[in-house]
C-alpha cells in the first residue's frame, strides 16, 4: 500500500538540501567502508539506513538491529561490485534523495545524510 508524506514530512522534504555529495566525499567514504566496513547506527529494532562494505560489496541498506538488511538493498539497485560505481551513485546523492521520501514510516529517519558522513570521517 503506497502512501503519502503528511504535510509536516512534506514541509521537511522541501527544506533538505538537493546538493549532490560530490566525488570528495564518495570517494573518501569508500575508502573508509573499505577499511571499517560500516557506517550505520547500532541499537535495537530499527536503525535507519547505513552504508556498509559486506561481502565485496558496497551497500545503502536499510538498517535492523545493527544489521544491513541485504536483499532491501538489491532490491533497489543499492549494491555494488565495483567500488567506482559506487562512489558515482554516492557523488550524485543529496539528503533529499537518500531521506527516504517514498516511505512516509521511514522518512527522515536516521537516513544517510551530508553531516552524518562528514561527522563519521572528521578530518579523513
Amino acid at each position: 500500500m503506497d502512501q503519502e508524506l503528511n504535510d509536516r514530512q512534506k514541509s521537511q522534504l522541501g527544506e533538505l538540501s538537493r546538493e549532490p555529495f560530490g566525488m570528495d566525499l564518495a570517494r573518501r567514504v569508500t575508502k573508509y567502508l573499505k577499511n571499517q566496513g560500516s557506517i550505520a547506527y547500532n541499537h535495537r529494532d530499527y536503525c535507519g539506513t547505513g552504508l556498509f562494505f559486506l561481502n565485496g560489496r558496497y551497500l545503502h541498506a536499510a538498517v535492523d538491529d545493527g544489521h544491513p538488511v541485504v536483499l532491501w538493498a538489491e532490491e533497489r539497485g543499492w549494491s555494488f561490485g565495483d567500488p567506482h560505481a559506487f562512489a558515482q551513485w554516492l557523488a550524485a546523492q543529496s539528503d533529499y534523495s537518500l531521506s527516504m521520501y517514498d516511505n512516509p514510516q521511514i522518512f527522515n529517519n536516521q537516513t544517510i545524510s551530508r553531516k552524518r558522513l562528514e561527522e563519521v570521517l572528521g578530518d579523513l
